[in-house]
């Protein structure tokens, strides 16, 4: 009876040594799964989420050129204040603009644009030439960015230069001149100031455009 009680405890203590093994092991393979997810969350430098290396803010590098969009479709995602200041410069250009949010101001619905009152989703992204995104929410911003990134649409993303393929300049529009100032997406503010100066000249005649 006492060594069928010692062979029956010794069976227990194995049987309990290998559980305790697997639930080590399995311990471990769970805070790897969970290190590796959250490696691929959003708050990541949008450098790693768009493979892009990590530039500072002053090396940014920009063309200053003119982007032929006729007949192109164009994406306005967003219906704030930022994306109705963002479609008025827009529409002195364009009209086939479609704008995606939940809801939109009453001045960006004067427009002559086409709007669909929805949620963001990345389907919406499908077959688009270029993307504004002026949402307002910092990470879906991002978000966009790199779903655009992906489908390779370029995108600009307002107030945020260092997510944007292109950025919009200040501008002076009459008929078919246009003239643009930029900073090199450094300084906004300046570029409008250097803008305004311009118009003052070209309305006391300093300037001839015609």
């Amino acid at each position: 009876m006492k060594l069928k009680f010692l062979i029956r405890n010794a069976e227990h203590i194995t049987r309990n040594a290998k559980l305790f093994k697997l639930l080590k092991l399995f311990k471990l393979k769970t805070q790897n799964f969970q290190t590796s997810n959250s490696e691929h969350k959003t708050n990541q430098p949008i450098s790693q989420l768009t493979n892009q290396p990590t530039v500072n803010r002053e090396d940014l590098q920009f063309l200053p050129i003119s982007i032929n969009v006729t007949n192109k479709k164009i994406l306005l995602i967003g219906g704030g204040k930022v994306a109705t200041h963002k479609g008025s410069i827009m529409a002195r250009f364009i009209n086939q603009v479609t704008v995606i949010a939940p809801e939109f101001t009453e001045e960006i619905k004067q427009l002559p644009f086409t709007f669909i009152e929805k949620e963001y989703e990345k389907d919406d992204l499908v077959g688009f030439f270029l993307v504004y995104v002026c949402t307002g929410n910092h990470e879906l911003n991002a978000q966009i960015k790199v779903d655009s990134e992906k489908l390779g649409i370029l995108t600009s993303v307002c107030d945020a230069p260092m997510l944007c393929d292109f950025v919009s300049p200040a501008i002076h529009k009459e008929g078919n001149v246009t003239i643009s100032i930029g900073t090199n997406g450094q300084n906004a503010m300046q570029s409008v100031g250097i803008r305004n100066q311009i118009t003052e000249l070209i309305k006391d005649g300093k300037i001839h455009i015609k």
